[in-house]
């Protein structure tokens, strides 16, 4: 059975510098009274890191072919063109249509330019490309992903027209935050520097658009996977983010969010978090905790709150970690102390 979010491991071959897309040389069919092609999208979530992907210039690329019935012959009708959302609705150049009896699948990628996706390779309904974390935290985006097959049985006989692609997009990168708490430490303490080491950067990703089953005209499920994850490095972000006594602050809210390559297994990524204690009348002292990160890995749309507490009597952190899907719907809270 096919789920929305599967997470699985396997091994994937990409090639190529920039997208491919392959298909057979089936002859365009005949248009008739067949009807564009559109596409309509909804905010993946409260939790989105973003302010809404429905936002005047905003952009996602599509992928899409099309077949006659139960052949195995794919054409080609998107290959990465950019969908744009202008005055109220999304917009391509060119002009797709539905035609009756041919199966359609759709790949979608938010945002339609992500620094450090490459190798984008499309065929036979399926979508895999090559992604590595940029340098700057800041510069690495909320990717996300949605898909659409559908049966085509409009035709000049219908009573009504085809609607259009309803994309549902979810987030498949880890999205790690810290919460810092300021226990009677300090006035204020100020968190100035996060430092990740051990991060695996890079990855490869695959989705294709689950099959219709018996039946069913339309599927919006899809199998994905990301596989190949490796290239071990240290991520470092240099923030300044005051906490007032007795208060607690996000060091990356939405906005200035904190994504990751999912990671099968973090139990060797090591966090450093230096801050300082800044009293009224007293020196400043700076110091830094160093800490495994707990939980055996980061999976992907899922966000990691690191809890942190800095307290009155020993000044030191006291460490736990909160795990939620960015979907309210599926939301839980587990909260695992740091041994």
């Amino acid at each position: 059975m096919y789920l929305k979010l599967r997470y699985i491991i396997i091994l994937i071959a990409l090639c190529g510098l920039m997208t491919s897309c392959t298909s057979d040389t089936t002859a365009e069919p005949d248009a008739g009274a067949a009807v564009e092609v559109t596409f309509v999208t909804a905010d993946p979530s409260r939790a989105v890191a973003l302010s809404g992907i429905n936002t005047e210039g905003s952009s996602f690329a599509i992928y899409g072919d099309n077949k006659f019935m139960n052949s195995d012959h794919f054409m080609n009708v998107f290959c990465g063109d950019p969908v744009t959302y202008r005055s109220g609705k999304w917009t391509y150049n060119g002009t797709q249509y539905w035609f009756p009896k041919y199966e359609y699948s759709f790949v979608a990628v938010y945002p339609a330019e992500a620094k450090g996706m490459s190798e984008a390779e499309y065929a036979a309904s399926r979508l895999s490309f090559a992604y590595t974390l940029p340098e700057t935290y800041s510069e690495a985006s909320d990717l996300m992903v949605a898909t659409h097959r559908r049966l085509c049985q409009y035709d000049e006989n219908s009573t009504s027209s085809p609607q259009p692609v309803n994309l549902q997009f979810q987030h498949i990168m880890s999205r790690i935050n810290f919460k810092v708490t300021n226990d009677k430490a300090a006035d204020t303490v100020r968190v100035t520097e996060i430092k990740l080491d051990g991060l695996n950067r890079t990855g490869s990703f695959t989705i294709i658009p689950a099959p219709l089953l018996a039946g069913s005209r339309q599927t919006d499920d899809y199998d994905f996977a990301w596989s190949d994850i490796s290239n071990k490095a240290d991520l470092t972000a240099d923030i300044r983010v005051d906490i007032p006594e007795n208060e607690s602050r996000e060091l990356f809210p939405n906005g200035n969010a904190l994504f990751m390559v999912p990671q099968p297994d973090n139990n060797s990524v090591m966090m450093h978090i230096t801050y300082t204690l800044i009293d009224a009348g007293a020196n400043d002292e700076q110091l830094t905790l160093h800490a495994q990160t707990p939980i055996g890995g980061w999976e992907p749309g899922k966000i990691y709150t690191y809890g942190l507490s800095v307290s009155e009597i020993t000044k030191e952190i006291c460490l736990t970690v909160s795990v939620k899907p960015w979907h309210p719907e599926k939301n839980t809270d587990i909260t695992v102390p740091e041994s």
